[in-house]
C-alpha cells in the first residue's frame, strides 16, 4: 500500500470512529466562540465550558468585554488556567472588534477567509490555530484547525515531520481529509489524542491504526505488550 493511500485510510478509520464520540457541545455565537477558543488554551474542555458559564452569565459582547477590567475578566475565567493572560487577550480582541468594526462580528465573517485569518492574528495572542478554529466554526470554513493532539498524531503517523510548521502540518492533513469534513476532523483527531494517541503512554496496543501507524512498534515495545 502506497504511503499516501495509507495515511489516507488511517485517517479515514479515526475519523469514522471518533466522530461519533464527541462530547456534546455548548452552542456559542460566532464572537464566543473567538472567546472560548482563547479560553481553551491549555485546559480542558470542563474548564473551558464553566468559564464560558461564568462570562455569559455577566455578558459576552465586544462592547460589554472591552469595557471591563482585565482583573475583572480574569477572576471570572480563573478555572481555566493562565487568566490573567488569556483576559488581556479577550480584553484585547474585544476592543478590536468594538474599534474596527462597531462590535460587529458579521463584518469579519464576510471578508474572505485570508483576511480574516490576517485581521485576527494582527490581535496580539491571537495565532493562528484560534484564527482557524474561528473560520470553521464560526464562519463555516473548511479547514482544519491544528492544535498540539493533531500536531502530535501528524508527526506519529508519518504525515509531518517534526520541524513541519503549522502551515505545512495543516497542508498535509487537508489533503488527506475530504472536503467538507475537516471541521469534524478537527474534533474527531482531538478526541483520538485525548483517548488513544497520548502525549505519555498512548495506547497502541488497542489503538484502531497501530497497522498503519510507523510509531506503534516502537511505543508496544515500550510497554512490552504486544
Amino acid at each position: 500500500m502506497r504511503k499516501n493511500t495509507k495515511l489516507r485510510v488511517a485517517i479515514k478509520r479515526v475519523l469514522n470512529r471518533f466522530a461519533t464520540r464527541l462530547p456534546e457541545r455548548p452552542r456559542y455565537n460566532p464572537f464566543e466562540i473567538l472567546i472560548a477558543t482563547i479560553i481553551s488554551q491549555n485546559t480542558n474542555d470542563t474548564n473551558t465550558f464553566r468559564a464560558m458559564e461564568v462570562l455569559r452569565r455577566y455578558g459576552t459582547t465586544p462592547r460589554k468585554l472591552a469595557s471591563t477590567r482585565v482583573e475583572d475578566i480574569a477572576k471570572m475565567i480563573k478555572i481555566a488556567g493562565l487568566q490573567r493572560q488569556k483576559a488581556k487577550r479577550i480584553k484585547d480582541v474585544s476592543r478590536y472588534i468594538l474599534r474596527k468594526y462597531d462590535g460587529d462580528v458579521k463584518s469579519i465573517i464576510k471578508l474572505p477567509d485570508e483576511l480574516v485569518k490576517k485581521e485576527l492574528t494582527s490581535i496580539g495572542g491571537i495565532g493562528p490555530k484560534t484564527a482557524d478554529v474561528f473560520l470553521a466554526f464560526a464562519k463555516g470554513s473548511d479547514v482544519i484547525p491544528i492544535d498540539t493532539h493533531i500536531f502530535r498524531i501528524s508527526r506519529r503517523l508519518g504525515i509531518a515531520k517534526p520541524k513541519d510548521t503549522y502551515e505545512e502540518v495543516q497542508q498535509k492533513l487537508q489533503t488527506l481529509i475530504a472536503k467538507g469534513k475537516r471541521a469534524s476532523g478537527h474534533l474527531a483527531l482531538i478526541q483520538f489524542g485525548r483517548e488513544i494517541c497520548k502525549a505519555r503512554n498512548p495506547r497502541c496496543v488497542s489503538c484502531i491504526v497501530k497497522n498503519l501507524c510507523p510509531s506503534s512498534k516502537y511505543f508496544i515495545q515500550q510497554t512490552g505488550f504486544s
